[in-house]
């Protein structure tokens, strides 16, 4: 069985594919800014209700954890980053579509 995997742009979305054995299988429709993946250290930008934030990916968060009193209910098909903030030194589990890279 060969399994290949391929996204088809249509418009802001893509539709995620798979091939076995010459049958195309629809796997289902990614958001452009869920494929955008982070790695420990990269410098991320997110929105607040003050505005902007910067800060630092500390680690992509598979598994529910609580961060205080706040419970993160990540998991591999649905996975957070844990953040700190520039300014503030805290830290924050944010889904992957409420990041971007910083230009910095």
């Amino acid at each position: 069985m060969v399994t290949l995997c391929a996204g088809v742009n249509i418009g802001c979305s893509y539709r995620a594919m798979r091939w076995d054995n010459g049958t195309a299988k629809e796997l289902g429709y990614l958001e452009e800014d869920m494929r955008e993946q982070f790695r420990k250290g990269d410098k991320v930008v997110w929105n607040t209700s003050q505005g902007s934030t910067e800060g630092t990916v500390v680690r992509k968060q598979t598994t529910p954890t609580k961060i205080k009193d706040h419970e993160v209910k990540a998991s591999k098909s649905n996975p957070e980053y844990i953040v700190e903030s520039s300014k503030s030194g805290k830290r924050a589990a944010h889904k992957p579509d409420g990041l971007r890279k910083s230009s910095d």
